[in-house]
């Protein structure tokens, strides 16, 4: 018991030396190119975006569908008890529903920016191709 201590002690004692005192990595990271605009597929940078957008959702999604839930299911228990609006029990089904409803909205929401972008993108094009002609 001693030693898994005395092990376990120096395994973070060497991680927090680790991390207090990183390798200089000054030379190899001037050496890198950034990134240019040409660099990637349009459509790809678009998935990457909606991801961004879905995962950045997702957590607002969850809480704002698992408040709305529990305060639907404590006012249509016919309770006069505001109190039991916001401390309802779930059942793992429901509990699943509010998950799926969160997943949902958060890729509805990227979708909507989706298409939201193309329109932008189509009146821009639009636009420069109207000034271009004059």
């Amino acid at each position: 018991m001693k030693g898994a201590k005395y092990l376990i002690t120096t395994i973070l004692l060497l991680a927090t030396i680790c991390a207090v005192f990183p390798e200089d990595t000054s030379t190899a990271a001037d050496s890198g190119e950034e990134y240019s605009e040409e660099e990637f597929p349009g459509w790809l940078v678009d998935i990457r975006r909606g991801e961004v957008i879905a995962f950045g959702a997702f957590p607002i999604m969850m809480f704002v569908t698992n408040s709305v839930y529990s305060v639907y299911k404590g006012l249509s228990g016919g309770s006069t008890d505001t109190s039991s609006i916001f401390s309802v029990s779930l059942t793992e089904d429901e509990q699943l529903d509010i998950l799926y409803i969160g997943i949902g909205l958060s890729v509805s929401i990227a979708i909507t920016d989706w298409i939201i972008g193309k329109i932008r993108d189509t009146a821009d094009r639009s636009a420069a191709d109207q000034d271009g002609t004059r």
